[in-house]
């Protein structure tokens, strides 16, 4: 190898360490922060959908215990009717 090749070898190692530092990914600390950031977060915006999905699953259950309450009287209502007809034709 010639003065020249290695010149040109040791300017392109430099370069090529420069743009290493350049583009490098950032620090471990650094990385480990933005992700404990985001997953908080996350964490929070999950624990506000689990808010919004009790208190709708609160209303159904309500919506439910409504509509059971009507059934049940239209179902005693029926048999109450049922049983003042019966007793007319006795």
């Amino acid at each position: 190898m010639n003065r020249d090749s290695i010149l040109a070898a040791m300017v392109g190692l430099g370069v090529g360490a420069g743009l290493a530092l350049l583009f490098a990914p950032e620090s471990g600390h650094h990385l480990r922060g933005r992700l404990a950031h985001r997953a908080r977060g996350q964490a929070r915006r999950l624990k506000h959908q689990a808010e919004e999905l009790q208190e709708t699953a609160a209303n159904l259950v309500e919506q439910g215990r409504e509509q059971a309450l009507k059934q049940r009287d239209g179902i005693v209502n029926a048999v109450e009717a049922g049983k003042r007809a019966y007793l007319k034709t006795v």
